[in-house]
């Protein structure tokens, strides 16, 4: 009886230290038990998730949570938190702090270590030159699963973590309207 108790112990804080450690990846619950742990409201999707969508390609369900004065933006797909944008709305004309960077990349490294990327470093990576190319921004990370994570904003003034997953498809999705685009231009031009 005592080693099924000590057994049951040990895989309660093994859970519950796999459980505190996800973030990006993680479910809906998941992110609800965290950053909703009152039961308060939370922002279905806004304008804003139509205008500055969090990832290109397939739809997603966003959350928005107020967490510790910070606003976090989570996209989920089939009930998994495919890409999150943390920003701090009292600093709207500033970029996060360092401190702060990394204290969102250690929450979300449970799957992998970060490694910061410069941008000349984004030019030899087709994933990371193709966000890029789209998000503009000066600060770069790479997890060693594959997922990213960089500075977005008109100032860089939020953090925003995509996972593997969504990378995935929002290249495929980047690269088809990409090619419909140029389609179009060439359409456009009339046959003389």
């Amino acid at each position: 009886m005592k080693t099924i108790t000590t057994f049951l112990s040990v895989l309660v804080l093994i859970s519950t230290a796999q459980f505190s450690q996800a973030r990006l990846g993680e479910s809906e619950t998941q992110c609800d038990v965290r950053y909703n742990p009152e039961g308060k409201a939370k922002v279905q999707p806004s304008s804003e998730d139509k205008s500055h969508p969090l990832c290109i390609g397939q739809p997603l369900e966003t959350i928005t949570y107020n967490y510790q004065g910070w606003k976090l933006r989570i996209g989920f797909q089939g009930n998994l938190a495919i890409c999150m944008e943390y920003s701090n709305p009292k600093k709207l004309w500033s970029s996060p702090s360092g401190e702060e960077i990394n204290a969102i990349l250690k929450a979300n490294s449970s799957r992998g270590t970060w490694q910061s990327i410069s941008v000349s470093q984004t030019k030899t990576n087709a994933v990371l030159d193709e966000i890029r190319g789209v998000a503009g921004g000066r600060d770069y990370w790479l997890r060693s699963d594959g997922s990213v994570a960089y500075l977005t904003g008109f100032f860089n003034e939020a953090i925003r973590l995509v996972l593997k997953k969504g990378v995935d498809i929002g290249l495929k999705a980047g690269l088809k309207q990409v090619r419909e685009q140029e389609a179009a231009k060439k359409e456009a031009v009339p046959n003389f």
